[in-house]
């Protein structure tokens, strides 16, 4: 039994075209992954029943500086 590789079986081409997608691809869903949860940020709960004024959108201030905004 002969062993053939991946270029030969393919094609020189189509195996760099299909390695060249595959990184491609791989290089996007890591990205994509990156930017929809971001390493530094981190998320807190709060859940109060006495915050009538406090509306989505709003600042969240701590000593004077901005530091998130309501989401809901």
């Amino acid at each position: 039994m002969q062993r053939v590789g991946l270029r030969k079986a393919v094609g020189g081409d189509a195996a760099l075209g299909i390695g060249f997608v595959v990184i491609v691809v791989v290089t996007l869903l890591v990205l994509g992954l990156l930017y929809m949860r971001p390493p530094a940020q981190k998320t807190f709960s709060f859940e109060t029943t006495d915050a009538s004024a406090v509306t989505a959108g709003q600042d969240v201030r701590v000593a004077g500086i901005s530091v998130a905004r309501c989401s809901r």
